[in-house]
């Protein structure tokens, strides 16, 4: 539990675990598999006083302790969970979401993403999670640049950056853990490193290591109130990254609320000023390698943010001359596939489906012209044809579809 002075758990969370363990664990056996009955902060469920399938569970669980233990126990898990609390007096939890990352800050039992380590042997110990002794190791390196960003390179080799990320923004509001002063050191690693960060995501509504690294970089830009130092930080951080999509994602965030409107959104910096970081991510995208850009896992949208805020129209330029390669056109056209999964009644397993976006393709290409110049390399060029059939088919069958436009 204790690792060079660093807790993996609350100890007075953890002594009141153990109590329930030591005297009702058939009790503590019911809890171990429990993590989001008695975590959960969901208010979406709100059920009457007398249809309350959250609270009737645990009242099961209760009904099976002796009944000198039920009301000392009940208590205990009120205090331990300010859900549960809530749950009992209202029929759902008291507390929301935003209460999850001061309980995971403070090791609490009651945070979703602590309460597993209560309940094994080794908190921390198995290598797919992230102990409390490596979060805090990680925050350590915050006021030296090159250490945070070497630290933070070993956990995307590790595989484990998603939980590195999603960890950090339980310590975004507190400065004494990420000072205002190294907030900087925060964003220009998140810059550097947004451009190896994992793709896949976990379920239907993750929406991937790329929202994680955002969040992070909002949260710290929200605790400045002087918008002109926020601008200034985001100038000298572009700048200096190494990386094209998080500048791209983060300057993108704030044209599209100065273009809504104070009214719905409250931009970061001031609003003069967006286009001027515009311009510097225009720089970054045309210094950029061709062949980088070409392979580039988000070339899809680092397109359409050139599209949209280079008046000079230089994004034709690159479109043309990667157009009249065969093998660097397919691999552009490869970028407007997108690709669903679903479940269908009665199969086993997950279906994968792959369709062309054709209107999104058609901002950027002639499609007549290029069904004509599939159509050509379907029929004349057998080798390039047999390496890239799948696009060439997906896209030359599925063009009459009404839909494509």
């Amino acid at each position: 539990m204790y690792q060079e002075k660093v807790m993996e758990v609350n100890p007075i969370d953890f002594i009141a675990i153990e109590a329930i363990r030591v005297f009702v664990p058939n009790f503590y056996l019911f809890m171990r598999d429990k993590n989001v009955l008695f975590t959960s902060t969901d208010r979406s469920d709100r059920n009457s006083a007398d249809e309350n399938p959250r609270r009737d569970e645990i009242e099961k669980a209760f009904n099976e302790l002796p009944n000198e233990m039920k009301e000392s126990v009940l208590e205990l898990i009120k205090r331990l969970f300010p859900q549960i609390d809530g749950v009992f007096k209202y029929g759902y939890s008291s507390h929301g979401h935003e209460w999850q990352s001061d309980w995971s800050g403070n090791l609490r039992v009651c945070a979703t993403n602590n309460f597993d380590s209560y309940f094994t042997l080794i908190p921390g110990g198995d290598e797919e999670e992230l102990s409390q002794f490596e979060i805090e190791e990680i925050l350590s390196k915050i006021e030296s640049l090159e250490d945070f960003e070497k630290i933070i390179r070993e956990y995307i080799d590790k595989n484990k950056i998603r939980k590195v990320l999603q960890r950090i923004q339980d310590f975004t509001a507190d400065h004494n853990r990420i000072s205002q002063g190294n907030a900087k050191n925060v964003v220009q690693v998140l810059f550097n490193i947004s451009d190896d960060l994992p793709e896949e995501k976990i379920g239907m509504w993750d929406f991937g290591a790329d929202m994680d690294l955002s969040r992070i970089i909002n949260q710290l830009l929200k605790r400045e109130t002087d918008k002109n130092k926020n601008f200034e930080v985001l100038k000298e951080t572009i700048l200096m990254s190494k990386g094209l999509s998080g500048p791209l994602q983060r300057i993108s965030l704030e044209s599209s609320k100065k273009e809504k409107g104070k009214a719905s959104y409250e931009c970061l910096i001031p609003e003069d000023n967006v286009e001027d970081l515009q311009k510097l991510c225009l720089e970054k995208i045309k210094t950029t390698c061709n062949d980088i850009l070409l392979n580039h896992k988000d070339l899809l949208s680092i397109l359409y943010r050139w599209r949209h805020w280079d008046k000079e129209k230089n994004w034709e330029n690159f479109i043309k001359k990667n157009s009249e390669d065969d093998h660097n056109m397919m691999l552009l056209i490869s970028k407007f596939i997108s690709e669903s999964k679903s479940n269908a009644m009665g199969d086993y397993g997950v279906i994968t489906k792959k369709e062309f976006n054709y209107k999104n393709l058609s901002d950027f290409f002639d499609l007549e012209q290029m069904k004509a110049r599939l159509d050509k390399i379907k029929r004349q060029n057998n080798k390039l044809y047999n390496d890239k059939k799948d696009i060439i088919d997906l896209f030359l069958d599925n063009f009459d579809q009404q839909d494509k436009i």
